[in-house]
């Protein structure tokens, strides 16, 4: 096919699937299949991964096959590809045996483009020959992150498509996810023995989403920071909760504090109540979905306005995956963690129970060994009951689960809701045997002959909502009727097992031959600990947070977005503007001032900009009594050494004389009562500012008992004044910050009164320092007078100089010298005229800052002075 052939087809084929033109990085995936090409594609949620592969199977002849383990997704896609001509269908355990084996017949006939299957179905002889006599042009693996190991959401039945693309004779492949780092993808491409594959990773960032982190250590500071947010931000949204007992706290709060149509989602509930709360939602009865992360995938609602993490989840992979559900119309989004420390352990429970210890595991496998039955019929919670343990119910599916891959017993499917009845007897009707009265015992007893038909003696599943409407009774009534009839010789029923049963293939095998890796299992919960350590760093760190996460997938070319609450220099809800619009190109700066996002309420204001609230935030680097206060309060806790935490060191700073202060030695500690005027709340709050802007970090020592250091990316000296100078506090707090700098602030001046001194006895018209005109003022040494034709003095530029060799960076200097930009640029330039060394770093500024034109002006004139040799 030619080149101007190969567009004319993506053209017409683009038209069929009521397309123009296509998204980012669409079109090279798509040659590179038509090409030949084995491919590893990462696109975003929402950013058309699905037509790379659905475009080229309408072009080529041939068959293609869809793996996804969303059986909802399959039949969206289905339905919207059968609704444009396309011919499709999927194979799933939806259908009955009949309809699999009339599909299976189809698809070999050649009726179908795209066949769409659950990975375990793979493991299906029947599926494998029959898709074996078929001539198939491509496998695409959706949510290809669960082929890997190290991937976020491995599963056993994804880890085998490599051997089952083996069968197919090494067919083209395109792996699709979007969220792999590059081990991830590594591993995929291996596991699925890729013939050099093409590798895309496109769209990943997402211009239109503004991420926040928000420091909220109790549920009822949580509940209120989401009441605030909700009662401004109009539109939908999903609110991600650890735990069902969380979900339901949360809808409660909304529901009966707020009035806003709220619904949960969570495996507690039966799965009719799952897909009627979907529904809901999608038909926008429902403005809020709260749920854990069983909700959303295969979720196409494009219009959701925010993505609200209650508790921080497992990994990034799954933060990125879940956030980006949000914006997938391209208009702004707001995506917030409310991160509480304390919330890593819900996670590191849910790690330790995938990772049972292996003296679990064999009581689990020998307690089920000594069970006659076949297949067992036990709940998780009967098994943990039965052994007498206190561990989880969740622990015992994962020993089930590790032992399953053994191949020695299996997982059976869970049954439906079907019950099992036998009705053992020759009679032409059973009924004859109960009394006349006993009317619903006779009319149930019917209903089950009718159902068994000519299969008396056999076991015959029959569905409770089946018996129901046969006799037109309700469920109590039924299984009153049922307990009774139980009692007769000739009936045997059997309830529904909701669970999934246990059956042995091979009882007579000892554990220890079970060939289980234990040193497999014990990498792979580092792996998962690891992941959990790098949202904790994603929550304190102090960069850009698209940057972060883009970095962590891998992307090290990517700069700030520039509306983020890092980037805006907000603490955690970031500011978007208002109209919210589509944000293809968005540049740094372009969010505007910081306010709290919401509902517009004005033509010029920011969504939800509350103006009191933006007047209340205030910028620590504004201020350098405050900024002197932070600093002293950073050394105090350095001096610690991350022993201890939080509450720990705010009473340890405000002069608590309680027994753990003084027992510990901090009342030695210099430090001890710096902040004697504030109120302990003040100072927590102050280290949960630091802890935000990144400055702190919480590590834990002990489980359970996270320590504080100070943050290894901020260093000392200047960079820890840098990193400070970001801090964003409330006005309350900082004016009672600045009575501290004041104090701190005096020692430093006995400092410049020594150096004024030095200059002296140099031989130099060094002015020194004066004393302050008052006991809470700190001036910086009065400008001498100047006389026009000599400019500033010799002793200015010396004491500038001193400021600088002691750790001042070009702000602090400025704003102790009371110079402007340009002056303390002259400043500078004078000296380097009169032959005074100056260093580079004093002027130079962070990577993520712009510098000055005063800043720049120097850096232009040391530049000149080497190029001439003048230095």
């Amino acid at each position: 096919m030619s080149v101007s052939q190969q567009a004319d087809s993506l053209s017409n084929a683009l038209q069929q699937f009521g397309l123009t033109e296509f998204r980012p990085g669409q079109r090279e995936v798509i040659e590179a299949i038509l090409a030949g090409h084995d491919c590893m594609c990462i696109m975003p949620t929402g950013g058309g991964k699905s037509l790379c592969y659905q475009l080229p199977s309408v072009i080529r002849a041939g068959l293609t096959i869809v793996v996804s383990p969303l059986i909802a997704l399959m039949k969206d896609q289905v339905d919207s590809l059968q609704a444009r001509g396309i011919p499709a269908t999927l194979i799933n355990s939806t259908l009955s045996a009949a309809q699999q084996q009339q599909r299976l017949q189809e698809v070999a006939a050649g009726k179908y483009r795209l066949v769409y299957v659950a990975p375990e179905r793979l493991r299906n002889p029947r599926f494998v020959d029959a898709i074996r006599a078929t001539p198939i042009q491509l496998l695409a693996i959706d949510e290809a992150h669960c082929i890997s190991q190290w991937g976020h959401d491995f599963r056993p039945d994804y880890a085998r498509i490599g051997q089952f693309r083996e069968v197919l004779g090494g067919v083209q492949t395109i792996a699709l996810t979007a969220t792999a780092t590059p081990r991830v993808r590594d591993d995929i491409c291996d596991v699925l023995r890729l013939r050099k594959p093409k590798q895309f990773m496109s769209g990943f960032a997402r211009p239109n989403l503004h991420f926040g982190v928000v420091q909220a250590n109790a549920d009822r500071e949580k509940l209120e920071q989401v009441g605030r947010f909700l009662q401004q931000q109009p539109g939908a949204g999903i609110i991600y909760c650890a735990t069902r007992k969380r979900c339901d706290t949360v809808v409660e709060y909304i529901a009966e504090q707020l009035h806003i149509p709220v619904g949960a989602y969570h495996a507690g509930l039966l799965p009719e109540q799952r897909r009627a709360i979907q529904d809901r939602f999608m038909n926008d009865d429902l403005r809020i979905v709260v749920a854990t992360n069983a909700f959303g995938m295969g979720i196409d609602k494009p219009d959701l306005r925010f993505v609200i993490h209650f508790n921080m989840p497992g990994s990034l992979e799954a933060y990125y995956q879940e956030a980006g559900r949000a914006g997938r119309d391209g208009l702004r989004s707001t995506c917030v963690m409310l991160y509480a420390y304390q919330d890593r352990y819900i996670q590191e429970f849910f790690i330790d129970n995938r990772y049972p210890s292996r003296e679990l595991i064999q009581q689990v496998y020998e307690f089920l060994q000594e069970i006659d039955e076949d297949p067992i019929e036990m709940t998780m919670e009967e098994i943990k009951t039965a052994l007498g343990l206190s561990v989880s119910a969740e622990a015992i599916g994962s020993c089930l689960k590790i032992l399953a891959r053994t191949r020695v017993l299996e997982r059976l499917e869970a049954g439906g809701g079907m019950a099992r009845v036998c009705l053992d007897s020759n009679l032409p009707t059973l009924v004859d045997l109960l009394p006349r009265e006993a009317k619903t015992q006779r009319t149930v007893l019917r209903a089950l002959e009718q159902m068994v038909g000519d299969r008396r003696g056999e076991e015959v599943y029959v569905h409770p909502d089946a018996l129901s409407r046969r006799t037109q009774l309700d469920r109590k009534q039924i299984q009153r009727a049922l307990r009774e009839l139980n009692k007769l010789e000739a009936v045997d029923y059997v309830p529904p097992f909701r669970g999934r049963a246990t059956h042995f293939r091979r009882r007579d095998v000892p554990f220890e031959r079970l060939g289980i890796d234990f040193d497999h299992l014990r990498k792979m919960k580092e792996v998962e600990y690891e992941r959990l350590n790098q949202v904790v760093g994603y929550a304190q760190s102090s960069l850009c947070r698209q940057r972060a996460i883009l970095r962590y997938f891998g992307d090290t070319s990517a700069d700030n977005c520039g509306q983020c609450d890092r980037c805006q220099r907000r603490r955690g809800w970031p500011q978007i503007p208002a109209p919210a619009t589509a944000a293809a190109n968005p540049t740094p700066g372009q969010s505007g001032e910081p306010g709290q996002t919401g509902s517009p309420s004005g033509n010029d204001r920011a969504v939800g900009a509350d103006q009191e609230a933006d007047q209340a935030v205030v910028c620590a680097g504004d201020d350098p009594l405050v900024l002197a206060a932070l600093e002293a309060i950073v050394d105090a806790v350095r001096r610690t050494h991350g022993r201890i935490g939080k509450q720990l060191i705010a009473q340890f700073l405000c002069g608590s004389q309680n027994a753990k202060v003084q027992k510990m030695g901090l009342t030695r500690l210099a430090g001890f009562g710096m902040l004697s005027d504030l109120r302990q709340a003040d100072a927590v709050e102050a280290l949960e500012a630091l802890l935000h802007a990144g400055v702190l970090t919480q590590h834990e020592v002990t489980r359970n008992r996270p320590t504080i250091s100070v943050s290894e990316e901020v260093g000392q000296g200047r960079e820890v004044r840098t990193a400070l100078a970001r801090v964003p506090l409330d006005r309350s707090l900082a004016e009672k910050l600045q009575a501290i700098g004041r104090r701190v602030a005096r020692p430093q001046q006995a400092a410049q009164q020594r150096m004024g001194e030095q200059a002296r006895r140099e031989g130099q018209e060094a002015s020194p320092a004066p004393a302050p005109r008052d006991r809470h003022r700190v001036d910086p040494p009065p400008q001498q007078q100047r006389d026009a034709a000599q400019g500033e003095t010799a002793s200015d530029f010396t004491w500038t100089i001193m400021l600088f060799r002691q750790g001042a960076d070009w702000g602090q200097v400025r704003a102790i010298r009371r110079m402007s930009d340009d002056e303390l640029a002259a400043s500078l330039c004078d000296a380097l005229a009169a032959g005074r060394a100056l260093e580079a770093k004093w002027i130079a500024c962070p990577q993520d800052q712009t510098p000055t034109p005063g800043q720049q002006r120097v850096l232009r004139e040391l530049r000149r002075r080497r190029a001439a040799g003048l230095t």
